[in-house]
């Protein structure tokens, strides 16, 4: 399985602004001016709601390893979870289904090894990635063929996201990148040194952002479009002043967030990068999920062992502690007042749904 490990750190950092004086005289820098308004956009109003309670469920009988890697919310009485489970009572299943009262096995289960992300373009057609491709459209699943492709060197597809049933990306390991355009799925060579452990992508445009990383802990963003793949933004090998993500969600408005121990927006119009919020020290990010700009769910933890959730409902961030249940990392979906997260601790698959209180 694919496990990984974060390193957090904190940096601080101080803007200036530059203010003219009305006399000729040099220009001093502004010691107490405001943040400039952007009046490019509408002022955001602080509506969303940010009450929540907080389920946490575990699965498998701890006698083998378990795992949740990915979740797709349809609403809250229709949820697909994904991975590995072993326990005497569902035997080894890949996929769960919540009904809105109990969990149960979905389907033929099928891989040993486990399946790593899911997306779907509705109920009936639903994309599974567990190295390679299993479609499930009207009824029946099948595997897509991906023997004349190389996937050599561990490639595999682990992470999926489309913009409808006839453009559909998958990435995951060592540069593993291919797309289905409804007939047929075509690989796109892409450098083996980037790890892809996300994507997301803007459905109007039909363009896919995925997020890597290399063995220096380099971030890079990749533009997927026309079965092309061009890298718009890279970290600093060592600069702690730039992103170290394993997240990446399209929220609107050409803009990409990532997050590690900060929150950051990205804007793919002019690939420009910028800090949105200092997180609280020692916490760090593992996934996000978001239906607006203004509703946003992140998922991670706090040094010390403490589970964190921070949301978004663009005037503040608001931090919650959840239970933190060992190693962390997995998916995250969400649709009207709910959320899941998906992970992984000590030989059980662990969900946590959260669900907003009015």
């Amino acid at each position: 399985m694919y496990k990984t490990t974060l390193t957090l750190f904190l940096f601080i950092s101080s803007i200036s602004f530059l203010q003219v004086d009305c006399k000729d005289e040099p220009i001093q820098p502004c010691t107490d001016c405001p943040e400039p308004v952007d009046t490019t956009k509408p002022p955001v109003v602080d509506t969303t709601i940010q009450n929540f309670t907080f389920e946490t469920l575990e699965f498998g009988d701890g006698f083998e390893s378990s795992e949740f890697n990915d979740v797709w919310v349809f609403d809250e009485n229709n949820i697909l979870a994904v991975g590995y489970i072993s326990d005497s009572l569902f035997g080894k299943k890949n996929i769960m289904h919540w009904n809105g009262s109990t969990w149960n096995p979905l389907g033929r289960q099928f891989n040993s090894a486990g399946i790593y992300g899911v997306w779907a373009k509705d109920t009936s057609e639903i994309y599974y990635a567990s190295g390679v491709v299993l479609q499930y459209k009207n009824g029946e699943y099948v595997w897509v063929d991906f023997s004349e492709m190389d996937f050599s060197g561990n490639r595999a597809v682990t992470k999926l996201w489309g913009s409808g049933n006839q453009n559909v990306y998958g990435v995951g390991p060592w540069g593993t990148i291919v797309h289905y355009d409804g007939n047929k799925w075509t690989q796109i060579e892409f450098d083996r040194q980037w790890y892809f452990y996300g994507i997301t992508g803007n459905k109007e445009t039909g363009a896919a952002y995925a997020m890597a990383r290399n063995m220096n802990h380099v971030t890079t963003i990749i533009e997927l479009k026309n079965l092309s793949a061009s890298i718009i933004y890279q970290s600093t090998e060592g600069d702690n002043n730039s992103p170290g993500s394993w997240t990446i969600n399209y929220i609107g408005n050409n803009e990409l967030t990532l997050a590690d121990y900060r929150v950051w927006n990205f804007n793919t119009n002019n690939h420009t990068i910028k800090i949105r919020n200092n997180l609280s020290l020692g916490v760090g990010i593992l996934t996000m999920t978001s239906l607006t700009e203004n509703d946003v769910y992140f998922f991670g933890s706090q040094s010390g062992g403490i589970g964190k959730f921070i949301h978004f409902n663009g005037k503040r961030f608001k931090e919650f502690d959840i239970p933190l249940v060992g190693d962390n990392y997995g998916g995250s979906s969400c649709q009207k007042d709910i959320a899941v997260y998906a992970r992984f601790s000590s030989n059980k698959a662990v969900l946590t749904m959260v669900r907003r209180k009015y």
